[in-house]
């Protein structure tokens, strides 16, 4: 299986297909395999998070292999984006979210690099509008995590998960990941909106953790420049339904006023946008 996944290592080979057999069939696979390909990687990656939920803990067999499948799906994916389309529209996208958000929680104390590889595949898949109008379902799902708890949609629980990498995890490997973290809400921020005061208040809760570092990061400068972004789209497309947030904005009116004063010093942070769609 390390041969087939280690595409790259093919030197010489003008296309995917060329690089081995394996890859070779990936890339022409029908639509009817494609979807039975997504729904067979939703039901194994939902495992880890149904074998964990359970009162009784052991009663149901947890797989040992959801790294691996998340890496083979990361690579399907990149070698054939007609399966992103595929779980996008034909896949229980709800519960590969969950699967998703609850490996990536659990990773932040295993470390065992699944965040990486799930964070990847959510950026994939946060490229098709159907994955997007998805995230508008309903989350009633309860994680075996300490997670914060909220009343919301699937977009929600991405925010929440997203202030737990982006503000309570430590070190350059969780540091790393923020530009794939941003890029994804902010692909999927155009089809969803924010239904839950918890997701409101931690997206413009993420903006303390970078603005000390502004006058000289520029790593800050992008990410602070990603989070207004993220929230002017959101009220942008959906401003009376946007409520949580426009509140969670004005509780967070010290925050605005500092990046004002930050903007109005010039320099790197004279080029921060501030004007917020209200």
């Amino acid at each position: 299986m390390g041969a087939a996944l280690s595409y790259e290592s093919f030197e010489g080979t003008a296309t995917i297909s060329e690089a081995h057999p394996f890859w070779s069939v990936v890339t022409s696979l029908n639509e009817k395999d494609l979807v039975f390909l997504g729904h067979s990687f939703c039901v194994l990656l939902r495992n880890c998070v149904e074998a964990n939920n359970t009162y009784i803990p052991g009663s149901q067999k947890q797989l040992s292999c959801h790294v691996e499948l998340l890496l083979l799906l990361y690579k399907l994916v990149d070698a054939n984006p007609k399966l992103a389309t595929v779980l996008s529209k034909s896949c229980d996208i709800s519960g590969l979210v969950s699967a998703l958000v609850y490996v990536m929680y659990v990773d932040t104390q295993a470390k065992t690099g699944a965040i990486s590889i799930a964070t990847f595949v959510l950026h994939a898949l946060s490229k098709e509008t159907a994955f997007a109008l998805a995230l508008s379902r309903p989350f009633t799902l309860t994680l075996p995590t300490k997670i914060s708890s909220f009343n919301g949609n699937h977009f929600d629980l991405l925010l929440v998960a997203a202030y737990q990498l982006v503000v309570l995890t430590e070190g350059p490997w969780a540091s790393a990941l923020n530009e794939y973290v941003f890029a994804t809400l902010k692909n999927v921020a155009y089809h969803c909106k924010v239904t839950s005061s918890v997701a409101s208040t931690q997206l413009v809760g993420m903006l303390p953790k970078f603005i000390p570092s502004l006058p000289s990061g520029a790593e800050a400068l992008s990410a602070v420049t990603h989070i207004l972004d993220i929230i002017n789209i959101l009220l942008l497309c959906d401003f009376k339904g946007s409520s949580s947030l426009v509140f969670a904005v004005l509780r967070g009116q010290s925050l605005f006023e500092e990046l004002s004063k930050l903007q109005k010093q010039g320099g790197e942070c004279g080029k921060l946008e501030l004007q917020l769609v209200m």
